[in-house]
């Protein structure tokens, strides 16, 4: 575990995500997250988890991105001691309607409801019923915000400022490269995600979503052959 992003959602994750690919750095961005440690987090959050288990879970990533990383970035800086955290940050006004807009978004996504009800993979409802507690408060936005401004101030203050990078996207690759001691990419900054397009730009390219399109698309095209089947049966005997 090479570097730890403990922004908070909705503080451009998805274009960091990005970035680190693009400097060479193996990801575990929200999608990963799931897919591969499904199970582990499932334990984390029911039983807890011990600095061993998050050791185990990530000690051949060089990054983690997103949730539930930032909700647990402490405990995986406990785990990996020398990795750097970077805290991307936006005005908190900007960030809560953002963040309002990618909730709605996500909720009101058919394609989603339609992968979220038929693949059997845990990342959806693990991830949308679990490691996303501000949900319950998101009719609040004094809430959220103080949530946001307390979470950026905690990590500031308890992170060795030596191993630290609060970073503004708008600055482009210079800060982070630096930071990270990378040669400066030929190439425009990513900015990703801008209209909460997440989902639907992940059914498109991302490897883990297109997994779970396939079971959706293979187990509603079982059910529809087997009712027709039954149809067909049922009229038979008429």
């Amino acid at each position: 575990m090479k570097i730890i992003l403990a922004s908070f959602p909705k503080n451009g994750t998805k274009s960091m995500n990005e970035a680190f690919q693009t400097l060479g750095y193996n990801v575990y961005d929200w999608f990963e997250h799931f897919w591969y440690h499904g199970n582990d987090w499932a334990k984390i959050l029911d039983e807890g988890g011990s600095i061993e288990d998050f050791r185990r879970m990530y000690e051949d990533i060089d990054v983690v991105t997103d949730t539930p990383a930032c909700l647990f970035w402490q405990q995986i800086l406990e785990a990996f001691p020398n990795a750097k955290v970077i805290i991307s940050t936006r005005n908190e006004e900007k960030w809560f309607l953002s963040f309002q807009n990618q909730l709605n978004a996500t909720s009101s996504s058919f394609k989603l409801n339609l992968i979220q009800s038929f693949s059997y993979s845990e990342i959806l409802s693990c991830g949308s019923s679990k490691m996303l507690p501000w949900q319950k408060w998101d009719t609040s936005p004094t809430v959220m915000k103080n949530l946001y401004r307390q979470h950026n101030f905690y990590v500031t203050q308890k992170v060795p400022a030596d191993q630290l990078l609060v970073f503004d996207l708008k600055d482009g690759w210079a800060p982070l490269c630096k930071f990270l001691c990378k040669e400066i990419p030929d190439k425009p900054f990513p900015f990703n995600n801008k209209s909460a397009s997440l989902f639907s730009d992940a059914v498109s390219h991302h490897p883990v979503m297109r997994k779970m399109v396939k079971e959706t698309i293979f187990i509603v095209g079982t059910l529809t052959v087997l009712g027709i089947y039954c149809g067909y049966k049922i009229l038979k005997k008429f």
